[in-house]
């Protein structure tokens, strides 16, 4: 068994990745905001501002105010945030690559633009592990090199974990947790967010019991509502 589960290592690198994503495209936003706030011809809102180092030429061109203090710093802390995230998508690529070769990933299925995408399977085996041979980790869609669509993920002695959807390599959507070494015996039935339980669900016993000598054994419900970021908070 593992110290550590590798789908967590996995998690948190998947967010980190995430976070840079959102940033960038904050930055990009800002950027491309800045330049149609500069390359803009000023309309009458803007004429209280001609005072503030702007006139008019002798053909009646509006000219450029000069570049401020303000503009620069901007500018500057712009180029500082594009180098930090740079060093930053660099290191969770290595982190990535340092935790695929710490358990001995291997991966088969569909590629795009040199990244996992389509359908396929990741193999893994824990180098110095018990085990023999190599486990299916997960099988299913990938999009940007991450579990992305329907998928089913399983633990390092074979047993199915999970089948349902995943958004960038978490758990979203309504799915189903099955309980290890218990011959797929159902443990939650409902609905994630993000890699945690959100939403109504269904949190079954691990012990199986018959309601009678003639039905066939049934799963007994032990909670039954709302879970709000992986807790259950009310009675349904």
């Amino acid at each position: 068994m593992k110290n550590a589960p590798e789908s967590a290592q996995w998690s948190r690198i998947d967010a980190w990745s995430r976070t840079c994503a959102v940033v960038k495209k904050l930055v990009k936003l800002v950027k491309s905001r800045m330049v149609t706030r500069s390359s803009s011809s000023f309309d009458a809102e803007d004429d209280q501002q001609l005072r503030g180092g702007q006139g008019t030429d002798s053909v009646g061109a509006t000219t450029a105010a000069p570049t401020t203090a303000t503009d620069t710093n901007d500018d500057d802390k712009i180029k500082k945030l594009e180098g930090d995230l740079a060093a930053k998508e660099k290191e969770i690529s290595k982190l990535k690559q340092e935790l695929e070769n710490a358990i001995n990933l291997v991966y088969t299925g569909e590629w795009r633009d040199g990244v996992r995408h389509g359908k396929g399977e990741f193999y893994a085996q824990e180098i110095g592990g018990t085990g023999t041979g190599r486990y299916l980790h997960y099988v299913g869609e990938f999009s940007g090199g991450a579990f992305h669509g329907e998928g089913k993920e399983y633990d390092e002695q074979g047993d199915l974990l999970y089948v349902g959807p995943f958004v960038e390599g978490l758990r979203d959507g309504f799915g189903v947790e099955y309980h290890p070494d218990a011959q797929r015996q159902v443990k939650f039935e409902g609905r994630f967010k993000a890699g945690k339980r959100q939403g109504h669900g269904k949190l079954f016993s691990k012990t199986s019991t018959s309601s009678s000598e003639n039905s066939p054994p049934m799963q007994k419900v032990l909670l039954e509502g709302v879970w709000t970021c992986g807790k259950f908070e009310a009675v349904h």
